[in-house]
């Protein structure tokens, strides 16, 4: 069962909580993330706390599972939010005013008091352009 192992490691309830809260659902992830980044786990437990929690999961973590924690790449995280261009792009200006012009044509649509087949096609037909639009978008800024 998960973080079942946490209870075998002999540590205060508060800091077994402490521990669960990283959601290292095996004692091999939390010897993972504690070898990687020692220094947040000093931080949180303090040294004595986080060298005796090295020590017990060297213990109950296989040799083998250990051998292949060190053969993984490095770790590289992304650090801060990605942010869109300081200069909007023309492609991206195009489909920003196109977007805005489908989104005024629906809302007019859906508050007109008519009830017709053509309007529910138009308004379906604007829904579909306006979804297109947004995924031409999307995929442009990916790139």
């Amino acid at each position: 069962m998960a973080y079942e192992y946490l209870k075998n490691l002999d540590f205060p309830g508060e800091i077994q909580n402490v521990l669960q809260r990283l959601g290292a659902r095996t004692p091999g992830a939390l010897l993972s993330m504690l070898e990687y980044s020692r220094d947040k786990f000093v931080r949180i437990l303090g040294d004595e706390q986080t060298a005796r929690l090295h020590d017990a999961l060297l213990k109950i973590v296989p040799a083998e599972e250990r051998e292949k924690l060190k053969d993984l790449p490095e770790f590289k995280p992304y650090m801060g939010a990605m942010l869109p261009p300081e200069v909007e792009s023309a492609q991206n200006a195009s489909a920003r005013n196109q977007r805005d012009q489908l989104m005024d044509e629906i809302k007019s649509l859906r508050e007109s008091d008519d009830q017709t087949p053509d309007k529910a096609k138009k308004l379906e037909g604007l829904e579909q352009q306006l979804r297109d639009v947004l995924k031409l978008t999307v995929a442009a800024t990916r790139q």
